[in-house]
């Protein structure tokens, strides 16, 4: 009896141990289920987070643990407090940016959101973004290529400034966004307050000279304009100015050609010039006053020229972008607008020096 007792109580023993073994390795698991971080697309979903999911979570959901092994999550709502098992891969990242985009920035989508929309989450992995409007204050999901930001300049033109578009606009334009991939401007009409999308390449800068006519100056085009005609903006493209008349104030969307009195040009037409002396001159007799014809122009020089390098988050070379400008920091802005729109997950632009 006292041996069996002894025999049972080593037996009690080992399987105690065992016991509190497979108790701590089960913690342990659940601990790190818990706490751990999983990696997606280059960056991190972790315990205690706020994700989204689209539209599926009006206000997000907090993540509340975590299974590694199927690249699962179990969230709860912060609306209903339900739980949920999502993929990482579906989930949408209240942190980070990607390419100009970031969360917390104002957004806006050609005439979507007439008072843009705030960047709430970013799925890295499917490169789309989950935005709130403004106005309504509803989710929705967008593609980054179609996002326009509220900040930062393309093309010479910088958000916040007065364009035109021809006479499509009498008092002008204000640039709301930009949008860098596709080469678009949302502008709102000075008048009606309206919001349309416009191309880069048809909006005429309040701004600069091309050849000899500057914006401001009061130019003639033959006999179209007996007091003259102020130009408002020019077209650097196509080599076309907007101006408004003296007399009438109406808009005319005329060819830099055929605009007379610029900065560097005599008005037209031309004073009569006193006649000679008698005599034989120096030289051939001058020819009388024409009308001067137009030299092509060219567009407006670059002289700076910048490269940015983009990096992996190791910080290896990928492959580089070059941009020339006015002026240095112009064409390194080009260059990195150039470079965030090609970023993925951690990646990084630098300035080549």
């Amino acid at each position: 009896m006292i041996k069996k007792s002894v025999n049972e109580c080593k037996f009690s023993t080992h399987n105690g141990g065992l016991m509190r073994k497979l108790l701590l390795l089960s913690l342990a698991l659940i601990s790190q289920q818990g706490l751990a971080c999983i990696s997606v697309a280059d960056t991190y979903v972790c315990a205690g987070e706020t994700v989204y999911k689209g539209t599926s979570y009006s206000q997000g959901a907090i993540v509340v643990a975590e299974n590694p092994y199927y690249q699962q999550v179990t969230v709860r709502s912060n609306v209903s407090g339900n739980l949920a098992v999502e993929n990482v891969m579906d989930l949408d990242l209240t942190k980070g940016c990607l390419g100009q985009v970031c969360v917390g920035q104002k957004i806006m989508k050609g005439t979507s959101y007439s008072q843009g929309a705030t960047v709430v989450a970013i799925n890295y992995s499917r490169q789309s973004v989950t935005v709130r409007s403004v106005v309504s204050g509803n989710l929705a999901i967008e593609s980054l290529y179609d996002l326009e930001v509220t900040s930062g300049c393309a093309s010479n033109v910088c958000t916040g400034d007065l364009v035109y578009k021809g006479t499509s606009y009498s008092q002008g334009a204000r640039v709301e966004s930009l949008n860098f991939s596709k080469n678009f401007a949302t502008v709102r009409s000075v008048v009606s307050g309206n919001l349309a999308q416009e191309n880069l390449s048809d909006l005429y800068f309040t701004r600069g000279c091309l050849g000899s006519v500057c914006i401001n100056d009061r130019v003639f085009k033959g006999s179209s304009y007996s007091q003259g005609a102020t130009v408002l903006a020019i077209n650097f493209s196509n080599y076309r100015a907007t101006v408004r008349s003296v007399v009438s104030g109406n808009l005319s969307d005329d060819s830099i050609y055929e605009l007379q009195g610029g900065t560097n040009q005599p008005q037209w037409p031309a004073p009569t010039p006193l006649p000679l002396p008698p005599g034989p001159g120096p030289g051939p007799s001058p020819r009388p006053p024409t009308r001067p014809e137009p030299a092509p122009m060219p567009p407006a020089p670059r002289y700076e020229t910048c490269t940015v390098n983009r990096l992996d988050p190791s910080g290896l070379f990928i492959t580089s972008y070059t941009q020339t400008g006015y002026t240095k920091s112009e064409a390194c802005r080009s260059a990195t607008d150039m470079c965030f729109r090609d970023l993925k997950g951690r990646q990084t632009c630098n300035i080549a020096r």
